[in-house]
């Protein structure tokens, strides 16, 4: 019973961590137009990711941490106390959609509580470092300690502060950061009505779901960057202002620190952003400079703390060129197809998502606004057969263990060729 109430009281401690500064009741002072309050905790979870990746570095006290958070929200909620209550009041399904399915998720955590392959192989040993106090330099004496440490970071944060200290209630931070941006995304369509909000926040979530996922790995994070990328691009529509795109260049950032392949994610989001939505010069220039600080602040940090920037892999074109086989380039090309299709019904939400896809290709008007979706899609798959072609791991194994898992995170990106089509068929 002590551990049912624990899963029941992490809801809301989530939704009161980031609470501020951010809300439905001060945005204005943001630049922001009107949002809902799954929006604000959005907006939220990118500033205080971004937060904690610097803290990470400083090697304080994460309970210390957890007490400056606390007492932060506290001030925020207790200005806008009465404002919350009837935030609550007027939209508690929504309220009560998100607690079901942040309790079948944390419940589904816990009752399988073992972490699956790379949570064991690796991450763990980064979570143990930082739970146990332990510094950034002492990811050297951990397994692929090269590997970014966000997520790990984040995961001992909230195992830290648990309210019976057990390992996989640090992980619950994965579910809350999917089902905000599925929330944020879906609760401010206001071409739907309230009940179509609900049928397809239940479809969403139901479809993007992966377990196996929450055994440890990191991809739940990317999904939340990916999809918030997106999310942030398409408001800038409504709210073209330097604040959002600040936020942006940290969704960037976050995907950066969260895995290895971030780093050619990083690069591919780079080029969508400035080709696409950053028209007046002398902002283009700035924020490139803002990228491209980032991308350097990352490499300089990789190599004062291991010594050296240094990839899973080391891949040389040049000798990719010289043992050129065509028939076995031919090969792994099928044999990457082979994968990605049965890839996409593990991933249920690529079905409907290439479905959209494929109707929306025929709309010039969509394509038109939007081909920044054609244009990621090309970059980040190219990636993805690039992986694959030039690795010299066994191409069947590396393939079944994790391109699905690839395919996961991207679909966050492309969620949102659902509303558009949507849309349209509920005008015909």
């Amino acid at each position: 019973m002590k551990e049912i109430l624990s899963i029941i009281f992490s809801i809301p401690l989530f939704f009161f961590i980031f609470s501020f500064p951010v809300n439905c009741f001060n945005y204005k002072i943001f630049g922001l137009k009107k949002i809902n309050l799954f929006e604000t905790v959005l907006i939220n979870i990118i500033l205080h990711t971004n937060i904690l990746l610097v803290i990470s570095f400083l090697n304080f006290n994460l309970n210390y941490i957890f007490l400056t958070y606390i007492s932060l929200a506290l001030i925020f909620f207790v200005h806008f106390y009465k404002e919350y209550f009837k935030y609550f009041i007027n939209n508690y399904l929504y309220f009560f959609l998100f607690f079901f399915f942040c309790f079948s998720f944390f419940l589904e955590i816990a009752q399988n509580a073992h972490m699956n392959w790379d949570g064991v192989a690796h991450w763990f040993y980064k979570v143990q470092n930082f739970y146990q106090g332990g510094s950034v330099d002492k990811l050297n004496n951990v397994p692929l300690n090269h590997y970014p440490h966000l997520g790990s970071y984040i995961w001992a944060f909230f195992w830290k502060n648990s309210f019976l200290n057990y390992e996989y209630f640090g992980r619950f931070f994965y579910v809350f950061f999917f089902l905000i941006i599925i929330f944020s995304i879906i609760s401010s369509q206001k071409e739907f009505t309230d009940l179509e909000k609900y049928f397809l926040i239940f479809v969403v979530v139901i479809l993007s779901t992966d377990f196996y996922l929450l055994g440890g790995y990191q991809e739940y994070l990317l999904f939340f960057a990916f999809a918030s990328f997106v999310y942030l691009l398409l408001s800038l529509k409504k709210n073209n202002i330097f604040f959002i795109q600040i936020l942006v260049l940290l969704c960037s950032n976050i995907i950066l620190w969260t895995k290895q392949e971030g780093i050619f994610y990083f690069i591919i989001l780079f080029i969508v952003f400035n080709i696409y939505f950053v028209q007046e010069k002398k902002r283009k220039l700035l924020l490139i400079f803002l990228f491209l600080s980032l991308f350097l602040i990352f490499i300089f940090m990789k190599v004062l703390i291991f010594g050296e920037f240094e990839l899973t892999e080391k891949v040389s074109f040049f000798q990719f060129i010289n043992e050129f086989d065509f028939i076995l380039f031919i090969k792994k090309i099928i044999l990457i197809f082979k994968y990605i299709f049965i890839s996409f019904f593990k991933n249920l939400i690529w079905l409907p998502i290439l479905l959209s896809f494929l109707f929306l290709l025929r709309k010039k008007i969509f394509l038109s606004q939007n081909f920044f979706f054609i244009t990621f899609f090309v970059l980040s798959f190219g990636f993805i057969f690039s992986i694959f072609i030039f690795t010299k791991f066994d191409l069947n194994w590396l393939l079944s263990v994790s391109l699905s898992r690839l395919l996961f995170a991207l679909s966050g990106f492309f969620i949102f060729l659902l509303l558009p089509f949507l849309k349209i068929y509920k005008k015909k």
